[in-house]
C-alpha cells in the first residue's frame, strides 16, 4: 500500500486504539487469521518521528538523547530480518513503542519531538548514532533503572564493552520516581512454580547479587525437594514483577 500528497493518512485500527501512519509503505498479509501489518520506513527520519517512548514536553536535550539512542538501537537490528512478522524491529515494547503519526500529531507538544529528531540528523542522508567499533550499538533504556544500571552481562550473561554499571540516585528519588524508587509486588504458586519449571514451591532464596544490587541467581526449591536456579532477570521476567532489584518479604 502506497500513498502520496502532503495530507495522506492512513488509520489503522489495532488493539489497544488506532495508529495513524502518514510516512513509508505499508505491507498488509493476512497470516494464521491474524493481520499483520509492516511499516517501511527511512531510519534517518521517519521511523523516529514515530516513537513514543518519553513525553514530547520534556527537555530538548532530553529528546535528542532518546532519538539518538532510539536510531542506534533500530541500526543495530536491521542486520537481521524476521521472518515472524517480516520485519527488523517490533513497534511495541518487545523493540521499541511506535505509533506512527500518532506521536508527531500529539495536540501542542507532537511537533517538539519531531524538531528534536530532526537535530540529531547532519544532513539529508546522515544522522547522530552511538558506535563502538564502527557498528552501531544497541542502544538499551529504560524508565528506571533501580538506583544502577546493570551491565549486558549483569542483565542477560553476555558482555558488550559498551555498557558499564554506574549510579542513578535519580532512581531512588520518590519525587522523581514515585512508581518504582519503591514498590512491592505479589505473585502467586501456580506462576513461581511455572518460572522455575518445577510442580511447587516450598521456598525462594536469592543466592547472589550484582554490583548494583540487582538479584543476578535466586533459587527455588520444591516441596519434593527439587530445586533450581534462575536468573534474576529471567525470574523478573516469569513472574511478573517490575524489576529484578527486590527482596523477599
Amino acid at each position: 500500500m502506497r500513498w502520496s500528497g502532503p495530507d495522506a493518512l492512513i488509520a489503522v485500527g489495532l488493539p489497544g486504539g488506532t495508529v495513524k501512519y502518514r510516512y513509508g509503505q505499508i505491507q498488509i498479509r493476512l497470516a494464521k487469521g491474524a493481520m499483520e501489518v509492516t511499516n517501511s520506513l527511512s531510519i534517518h527520519d521517519e521511523y523516529l518521528w514515530g516513537i513514543a517512548e518519553m513525553s514530547s514536553a520534556w527537555p530538548s536535550a532530553v529528546l535528542e538523547a532518546q532519538a539518538i539512542a532510539s536510531r542506534s538501537y533500530a541500526l543495530a537490528k536491521i542486520k537481521v530480518l524476521r521472518t515472524s512478522c517480516d520485519c527488523h524491529v517490533y513497534s511495541h515494547i518487545s523493540d521499541q513503542n511506535f505509533v506512527g503519526f500518532s506521536k508527531e500529531s500529539e495536540r501542542k507538544v507532537g511537533h517538539l519531538w519531531k524538531a528534536a529528531v530532526t537535530r540529531t540528523n547532519i544532513d539529508s542522508s546522515t544522522s547522530l548514532a552511538i558506535l563502538s567499533n564502527g557498528k552501531p550499538i544497541q542502544a538499551f533504556y529504560f524508565s528506571s533503572s533501580g538506583g544502577a544500571t546493570q551491565t549486558t552481562k549483569d542483565a542477560w550473561g553476555q558482555a558488550t564493552s559498551y555498557t558499564q554499571s554506574v549510579a542513578d540516585p535519580a532512581g531512588l528519588d520518590p519525587k522523581l520516581n514515585p512508581r518504582f524508587a519503591q514498590w512491592s509486588a505479589t505473585t502467586t504458586q501456580a506462576l513461581a512454580a511455572a518460572a522455575f519449571l518445577l510442580p511447587d514451591i516450598l521456598s525462594l532464596e536469592i543466592i547472589s547479587r550484582n554490583s548494583a544490587g540487582a538479584v543476578t541467581y535466586i533459587k527455588g526449591t520444591s516441596s519434593n525437594g527439587s530445586t533450581k536456579l534462575l536468573r534474576g532477570d529471567t525470574f523478573r521476567s516469569r513472574v511478573k514483577i517490575p524489576s529484578p532489584y527486590f527482596s523477599l518479604a
